[in-house]
């Protein structure tokens, strides 16, 4: 008959054991920080081709993207906020529009919050114009602090301000606005006004079949002309219904509070 282990001697093995393989099982676990909690980390590379990847010449520029979830950074927390259909083109079966914004092209890669992305992001159809929309602009904010460069170019806007109607001079105010093509981090208003830059939201014309509600905000309208972050433009804002009263709250109030006489 074999002799059996005494039991005390069968629990401290085991314990022996058991320590053994949590040490192995630790050596891919990352170092605690900041009291032991653990952060998922955020590094992109992201890449802008503004006149599209199928040209002869490469105009692309690339910045790398980082940020730290413990720092206190509103571009970063708009980052993080971007949903997953953001990051992912739309389905098959999804029903877009077919306008088409413009040849830009960018494509983001890397991790966000620990998690591997690779996305690539157009202006072809209503539901890529809308992710771009989403993307860009925070994409945008974020290289050009960190990344050093901007939309594209430098911005020299005129713009006029016409209380009675775009073609009624009566009582119009001419205005000017001028950014350098990476504005210091002090100037808030180039920074949002560059990050407007590569949405549809200074194209002259909306998206064909946009649909829009029948509300008229008053006769006055905003003149756009000049340069925009090394884009030429040419728009005007008015209040005529729903659709041109989005656009017109979304741009015409930091144009008239940047503007210069």
């Amino acid at each position: 008959m074999t002799p059996s282990m005494p039991r005390p001697l069968v629990l401290a093995l085991l314990i022996v054991v058991a320590l053994a393989l949590t040490a192995c099982g630790n050596d891919d676990t990352p170092a605690a920080s900041g009291g032991g909690a653990t952060t998922a980390g955020t590094l992109l590379r992201y890449t802008l081709w503004p006149e599209g990847k199928d040209t002869t010449v490469d105009g692309s520029r690339t910045a790398v993207i980082t940020c730290d979830e413990a720092a206190a950074d509103a571009d970063c927390a708009a980052l993080f906020a971007l949903g997953d259909d953001v990051w992912a083109p739309a389905s098959g079966t999804t029903t877009c529009t077919q306008p088409v914004g413009g040849p830009e092209v960018m494509e983001v890669a890397g991790t966000l919050r620990g998690r591997a992305v690779n996305a690539a992001f157009s202006r072809d159809g209503g539901c890529e114009i809308e992710r771009w929309d989403a993307a860009y602009p925070v994409l945008q904010r974020l290289a050009t602090r960190q990344g050093g460069w901007s939309a594209f170019g430098a911005t020299d806007l005129r713009v006029t301000h016409r209380p009675k109607g775009p073609a009624n001079p009566a009582g119009e105010r001419g205005l000017t606005i001028t950014c350098p093509e990476v504005p210091e981090d002090t100037d808030k208003d180039c920074q949002e006004l560059l990050g407007l830059a590569g949405g549809d939201l200074f194209d002259a014309e909306l998206p064909p079949g946009t649909v829009c509600t029948e509300i008229y905000g008053g006769p006055q309208a905003v003149l756009v002309q000049g340069v925009l972050a090394g884009r030429n433009v040419d728009t005007v804002f008015t209040r005529t219904d729903g659709c041109r009263i989005e656009r017109w709250d979304r741009a015409v109030p930091l144009l008239l509070r940047m503007g210069r006489r």
